[in-house]
């Protein structure tokens, strides 16, 4: 098996010219950028988060600072979200 980096796949697939490689472009394109969020370094870390409850507890604050309009929002988001990977992981 090869492994080469996300970056490196995506200059592949432009490369390639392919009309159906776009959305696979823009979905690795968002995984790189999830990736640079991740690794992010915050002085400040709440360990409190790394567990399981208090992830939860942390996502429920989150939602509780949502109007009713952005949290429809956000489900939608998700709702294309989940789209898009279960086109991605049909085609493979």
């Amino acid at each position: 098996m090869r492994f080469v980096s996300i970056q490196a796949l995506i200059i592949m697939k432009e490369a390639a010219g392919r009309p159906r490689d776009l959305d696979h472009i823009q979905h690795l394109r968002w995984i790189l950028n999830e990736i640079k969020e991740m690794n992010r370094t915050d002085d400040d870390i709440d360990w409190s988060l790394t567990t399981w409850e208090g992830s939860r507890r942390a996502q429920l604050r989150h939602w509780l600072a949502f109007t009713v309009r952005e949290r429809l929002q956000a489900i939608e988001d998700l709702a294309e979200v989940a789209a898009r990977i279960a086109r991605f992981t049909a085609t493979e």
